[in-house]
């Protein structure tokens, strides 16, 4: 899991040590890249949800995105993009700014501004292997859960997470109702809340 933009992610494996913000665009092809999750303060106003109309544009693809269900993360995905979904498939949605190739080692790729999602990290051998939230997107999963969130609000949508958990190493993963093949990875603030979400596949070998 991997903060928004990877929020203070440090990757090991590669070469060098990355790091992000919420909001940058990183480019960086990634080998291993264990997801640290950084406690950074969550927005003052939580988001709002919104079923309203929305199009990604990229140079080479325009995508409308539709109405009655791009405001909701998981069960399989966001919008036209789903877990497990192969590269080039991935590519073809062209919610992505940047689809570099995961020939050998994982991959991240930025999203367009227009989606809610910072980026997806994909694997060569399961394809997308993770979806990873905007710091303060305007969505969240089934069960109501957004960035924004208390662990108290967490607990009382999915009751097998324990207010505890807020202190796991790298996030706690919570398992994905309606999906045994998926979870939500979190990251919270020192307020005990989310600012750090990610939909991720729990055969993912991107990162610990």
């Amino acid at each position: 899991m991997i903060a928004a933009s990877l929020l203070g992610t440090v990757f090991v494996g590669c070469d060098r040590t990355i790091t992000g913000t919420a909001g940058a665009t990183p480019t960086t092809v990634i080998d291993a890249v264990p997801p640290t999750v950084a406690t950074t303060p969550a927005a003052t106003t939580a988001p709002t949800t919104t079923t309203a109309t929305t199009t990604a544009t990229t140079t080479a693809t325009t995508t409308t995105l539709k109405a009655g269900g791009n405001d909701v993360l998981g069960p399989s995905g966001w919008g036209p993009v789903a877990i497990g979904m192969d590269a080039t498939a991935a590519a073809a949605t062209g919610i992505f700014s940047a689809t570099p190739p995961p020939a050998g080692r994982c991959a991240q790729w930025s999203a367009v501004a227009a989606t809610p999602l910072e980026s997806a990290v994909v694997s060569p051998t399961i394809g997308v292997a993770a979806l990873i939230v905007r710091s303060g997107a305007q969505v969240q999963t089934r069960e109501g859960m957004r960035i924004g969130s208390t662990a108290a609000q967490v607990h009382e949508a999915y009751p097998s997470f324990d207010v505890a958990d807020v202190a796991t190493p790298n996030g706690p993963v919570i398992a994905m109702p309606g999906n045994p093949k998926a979870g939500y990875r979190l990251g919270f603030d020192d307020a005990g809340k989310v600012s750090y979400l990610t939909l991720e596949s729990l055969d993912q070998d991107c990162y610990a």
